[in-house]
């Protein structure tokens, strides 16, 4: 039964390693633009030399840059 229960695990183990629990988000995503809008704004932006109050006066979009194409033959 032990050995049973070490299978089990080794094989979760291996699956989640593998990428079987794949949990990438994809490019238009919330999480992600907030990611890069903050990234933008408290990294990118400041070099720029605009001021605090520009930069929270800011409005980013990303439907410019973003593709609309799909690889139906990729995994998922």
């Amino acid at each position: 039964m032990k050995k049973l229960g070490v299978l089990a695990v080794s094989v979760l183990l291996a699956g989640m390693l593998s990428g079987c629990f794949d949990s990438t988000p994809s490019c238009d995503d919330k999480e992600v633009k907030n990611l890069l809008t903050d990234i933008l704004k408290k990294q990118v932006f400041p070099r720029f030399g605009l001021s605090k109050q520009e930069i929270t006066n800011l409005k980013v979009s990303y439907s410019a840059f973003m593709t609309e194409n799909v690889n139906k033959d990729a995994k998922r």
